[in-house]
């Protein structure tokens, strides 16, 4: 699995208004690894001397990664707009210091329910088809899927995960 880390080089006021943003880095991280992030932006600010307003990770361990590199060249992360996937509980506490700036929550109990119903019918060899209405290529064949919908988590949103029953308030702390 290769997923991106993007890095952004604009004005930090003007991060979460531009209309136009200039891509400094796009890279592929191999398994959302969180060491390898930290390696790439690490390179990155010591041989670019830039220091970036945005940065757009794929997944959660991913920005915590890069987190820590900008902690290692002594750059405020609570100056950037940070975001990352997966809603763990890391990066929820790192939305509440102000780390990180946000992350996608996927509702965990929608997909269990349409995992265990495509199951079930794959057993009584029914079809699926009302359930994975899309057609989605995947570079080599259509892929029969359904889009769920996500849910930005940021400071201001970070209850809902509590209300979900996805973490509880002392995995907050």
């Amino acid at each position: 699995m290769r997923d991106k880390i993007k890095i952004s080089s604009a004005s930090r006021c003007n991060a979460l208004e531009a209309k136009s943003v200039s891509i400094s880095l796009n890279m592929f991280v191999e398994y959302w690894s969180e060491a390898d992030a930290r390696h790439i932006l690490d390179k990155y600010l010591h041989l670019s001397g830039d220091t970036p307003s945005v940065i757009l990770c794929c997944s959660d361990l991913m920005a915590r990664g890069c987190i820590t590199a900008l902690k290692n060249n002594n750059i405020d992360a609570s100056q950037l707009v940070i975001t990352g996937q997966n809603a763990e509980p890391y990066a929820c506490k790192a939305i509440l210091e102000g780390k990180q700036s946000m992350t996608i929550y996927k509702p965990v109990r929608q997909l269990a329910d349409l995992a265990v119903e495509i199951a079930w019918r794959y057993l009584q060899k029914e079809s699926v088809d009302d359930l994975l209405p899309l057609q989605i290529n995947n570079g080599t064949a259509d892929i029969p899927s359904r889009l769920l919908d996500a849910i930005t988590i940021d400071a201001g949103s970070i209850q809902l995960l509590i209300k979900e029953n996805y973490l509880t308030a002392e995995e907050l702390k």
